[in-house]
């Protein structure tokens, strides 16, 4: 469940933000004001995990739905089937035939999960200065945000993780996420329609 992290998503990058500045709370306000207008999210993914403890890559293909603010569908389509559903507090595990529910505060990875995944697509998780540092660099068109935890709970989960977005229209491309294990989960984004609050 842990690959099911990270999505960043908002609408247009002001302006001017549009230079080659790697100005960070400019980047953040860019992001907090572009995911304002954002209603919905709906997009094809391709997540590959590396590991030391595997021989080979495992990688998955599904669709994801966000929907402001509290609503998120992870959906694997390929080469398994299993859904996981955050809605509000509420989550749901649907796989093998089976569907689990649970309350988000029980389960503190999950908890950390579902606040991280809002952060990114809300634009708060640069924000979030006790959680982590962030460093921006942009190259070719492209803005690759780098977050190092800070906080001490964060940190007993993951190394780092790295946002890419393409700076043109500051949609996100894709994520990844090193975890203290060494395991990397990447995961790229296409087909995505958007849908932005009139």
């Amino acid at each position: 469940m842990k690959g099911i992290i990270t999505l960043i998503f908002s609408a247009f990058l002001p302006l001017s933000l549009l230079s080659q500045e790697t100005d960070l709370s400019k980047i953040r306000t860019g992001l907090i004001e572009a995911s304002r207008e954002l209603s919905s999210i709906s997009c094809d993914f391709i997540q590959t995990k590396e590991s030391p403890m595997l021989s080979e890559k495992i990688i998955a293909y599904g669709r994801m739905s966000y929907k402001k603010t509290d609503y998120l569908k992870w959906e694997y389509e390929k080469p398994f089937r299993y859904t996981f559903i955050l809605d509000g507090t509420d989550i749901s595990v649907t796989g093998n035939g089976k569907t689990s529910a649970s309350d988000i505060s029980r389960n503190r990875m999950v908890r950390e999960m579902a606040r991280i995944i809002k952060g990114c697509i809300e634009g708060s998780l640069l924000s979030d200065s006790g959680d982590f540092d962030a460093s921006i660099d942009i190259e070719d068109g492209i803005i690759y945000v780098y977050l190092q935890p800070v906080n001490r709970e964060l940190k007993k989960l993951w190394s780092g993780m790295k946002l890419e977005y393409n700076l043109e229209d500051w949609h996100a491309r894709s994520f990844e996420m090193q975890e203290v294990s060494g395991d990397v989960t990447t995961v790229v984004f296409s087909n995505c329609d958007y849908d932005f609050s009139k």
